[in-house]
């Protein structure tokens, strides 16, 4: 019989509580009441055995005692107590490691609550910044101060799915990189509001800028979260809340409902991941068509060879040492400047990407809820 981890916890902590209720000066005490006991019924024995053998030695007497039916007799019936206290004590140490293991159950569903709230609180935390720089006010708040509680939600949400790993162990039996899947509507959202922060603050006050490329920022910016927020906010908590039902509540539909929003997640993220990428100049640094060369050549035939060989790590990949060298000479090479992490263009490239499937997915509702009515209504008119 294969035993699961509580089970196997729950045995061991049971043996060890054994061992420490029936430590070594219990045993000589049981031991000592034994003898004590045996005394009085060896020397009645005694008493006879002595008359029916005359100059007999103390230790065949003590050899005849042994294996006498008095001795079977007597050890039986002082057998039954101390038995007795045994399995007495063996099911109060059963009922305490009960009590701990349930208590030890309890604490880590706290644990895991609490990292919930706090993801949950991460996510407000992103989403109300966001919120203030779409409807930004100079007079109301310094923007520098909006970028610094950019910069701390960024390493609270790091914090924070840290300890998914810790308190939702087995999630990645679901997805190995569900982590990383789950960290990129935080990244997307936080390099957003981050683009609309620098942009506004590197501008400010400027005579050239021009207030309508601020808005268009700020629009997208809205859409961008409005979105992200309709999408990841529920799927996201409900991926936790399912493991939890069936970590704790052993629900049988919870299995489903996480794989159904790990899934809904897995498409949205790696989708929206493909467009930040397509729209995103992240090479706008170089400006040496040689080096531009460079880059595309080595990265076509490293994006082949992993093509090529999509069951191999990519570090294995032999090109991994030129690719490597080629970015750092490029790079060694750049004067030391600020980039806004998105682009106008890659924002409204989100924007709408994430505007079209929210519109794909309330039509979709819409006419399933169609025609959920009509066969509802249908099922009434034909009884």
């Amino acid at each position: 019989m294969i035993l699961n981890d509580e089970k196997k916890e729950k045995f061991f902590n049971i043996l060890i509580e054994i061992k420490s209720s029936f430590s070594f000066s219990s045993a000589k005490l049981y031991l000592l009441l034994l003898l004590i006991m045996y005394i009085p019924i060896f020397l009645v024995f005694q008493n006879y055995y002595v008359i029916d053998n005359q100059n007999s030695l103390l230790s065949t007497q003590i050899i005849a005692f042994l294996g006498s039916d008095a001795f079977k007799w007597v050890t039986t019936v002082l057998l039954v107590p101390i038995l007795s206290l045994f399995i007495d004590n063996t099911f109060k140490v059963r009922e305490r490691i009960d009590a701990q293991l349930e208590k030890r159950k309890e604490e880590k569903k706290q644990f895991q609550l609490d990292c919930l709230n706090n993801t949950q609180a991460v996510w407000r935390d992103i989403l109300g910044l966001c919120g203030e720089l779409k409807f930004y006010d100079l007079e109301k708040r310094n923007i520098s101060n909006i970028r610094l509680d950019l910069v701390k939600s960024r390493n609270t949400a790091i914090e924070v799915t840290n300890m998914w790993n810790y308190y939702f162990p087995k999630l990645h039996e679901y997805d190995k990189h569900y982590r990383r899947l789950l960290l990129i509507p935080f990244d997307i959202l936080l390099n957003s509001a981050n683009s609309v922060a620098q942009y506004i603050q590197d501008n400010q006050g400027s005579p050239y800028i021009k207030n309508d490329e601020i808005v268009d920022y700020q629009c997208a910016l809205s859409t961008i979260e409005n979105n992200m927020d309709y999408f990841f906010q529920d799927s996201i908590i409900n991926i936790f809340r399912s493991y939890m039902n069936l970590e704790h509540e052993n629900d049988i539909g919870a299995k489903k409902m996480l794989n159904d929003n790990l899934s809904t997640i897995r498409e949205l993220s790696y989708e929206l991941k493909e467009k930040e990428l397509e729209n995103d100049d992240i090479f706008s640094f170089v400006k040496d068509k040689l080096d531009k060369d460079k880059i595309e050549n080595i990265s076509d035939k490293y994006e082949q060879w992993c093509k090529c060989n999509p069951t191999e790590k990519p570090n294995k990949c032999y090109l991994i040492k030129d690719f490597n060298k080629t970015f750092d000479q490029i790079a060694n090479k750049r004067k030391y400047t600020t980039k806004i992490p998105y682009s106008l263009d890659c924002m409204n490239a989100l924007a709408k990407y994430l505007d079209s499937k929210r519109a794909s997915s309330e039509l979709r509702h819409r006419a399933l809820w169609k025609i959920r009515y009509y066969l509802e209504n249908s099922d009434d008119n034909n009884h």
